[in-house]
């Protein structure tokens, strides 16, 4: 029996790779390019920029993963295909773009499956699928989700301003600080930088080997650290503002958090992931001699 994933025409497939990703990015180059101009323009989704090289990095770290046999082309990846290109049409009659996102990872999985087969698609699928986070979270979800919690994160971000000794109050969504009103409200949820925290922590998710309960506490743990860490950026770009001046407030507010906020979500993953194992020790299995052998798992019991 094969024990191990076989694609001798590897160079073919490749070529057909490339050629139907170029294809994929020309159809879909509206969305992408809408997403990138949001990339470049807003820190919170800066992160877009390397979701590429984060999904290629999953893909490799579950290259072990891909089932054992020989590469096949797969006629579902290419109804995929052809299903991702009725969306595209689809979307641009409708003009919704959430639905020619979903159709650019239709057509991203169709050409995974199509060309390189079932196996090797179900071992890397987080991959092909990773590329969802290219896209920044549709304005009406913003605004529904973050206008909750605008309030008291502004209202704590004060609390913390105050112990810096600067005079403040929160009003609204704002931080007032004499004559000066830091309009934050529109990022001080720290819901738009939910999605590099996110994007981290499923890639963590999906290329370790940990057990479910602690998957899934990593993934619940992403919305108060988001939360936490936007706090802190909100009230380094308070204090910027009133000791430095406004020029270093959007320093720290934007320039700043968009170098950061990758390696710092990384950073704070990485840190779970430590602490999980100092708390949660694995218990090796008992080995004691019996009869002259080791034999594992077996603890004698007295008479």
């Amino acid at each position: 029996e094969q024990s191990e994933w076989i694609c001798r025409d590897w160079p073919v497939r490749a070529a057909w790779t490339l050629l139907l990703s170029v294809a994929a990015l020309v159809m879909f180059r509206s969305p992408l390019s809408s997403a990138a101009a949001r990339w470049a323009s807003e820190p919170q989704y800066a992160h877009g920029f390397v979701v590429p090289l984060m999904a290629i990095a999953v893909a490799w770290m579950r290259r072990g993963r891909i089932l054992a046999g020989t590469a096949k082309w797969n006629v579902f990846g290419v109804m995929l295909m052809a299903a991702a290109v009725a969306s595209h049409l689809l979307a641009g009659r409708l003009q919704i773009e959430i639905i020619d996102q979903a159709a650019f990872l239709c057509a991203a999985a169709g050409i995974v499956l199509a060309v390189w087969g079932r196996r090797f698609f179900c071992g890397v699928w987080p991959a092909v699928l990773f590329p969802a986070f290219l896209f920044p979270l549709p304005t009406q979800l913003e605004t529904l989700t973050s206008a909750p919690l605008q309030v008291p994160s502004a209202q704590e971000a004060t609390y913390y301003v105050q112990s810096f000794g600067i005079p403040a109050v929160s009003s609204g969504g704002t931080i007032v600080m004499g004559d000066v009103r830091l309009g934050v409200a529109e990022a001080i949820s720290g819901l738009r930088m939910l999605m590099v925290f996110l994007a981290v922590s499923v890639a963590a998710v999906v290329a370790s080997r940990r057990q479910a309960w602690e998957k899934v506490l990593i993934l619940f743990s992403v919305l108060p650290t988001a939360l936490i860490v936007n706090l802190i950026r909100v009230v380094a770009t308070a204090v910027a503002y009133k000791w430095s001046g406004e020029s270093s407030a959007n320093f720290v507010h934007d320039t700043l958090s968009a170098w950061l906020l990758p390696p710092v979500a990384m950073a704070a993953v990485l840190l779970e992931l430590k602490l999980l194992d100092w708390l949660f020790v694995e218990v090796p299995e008992p080995r004691v001699h019996v009869s002259g052998a080791v034999r594992p798992g077996v603890v004698p019991v007295s008479r």
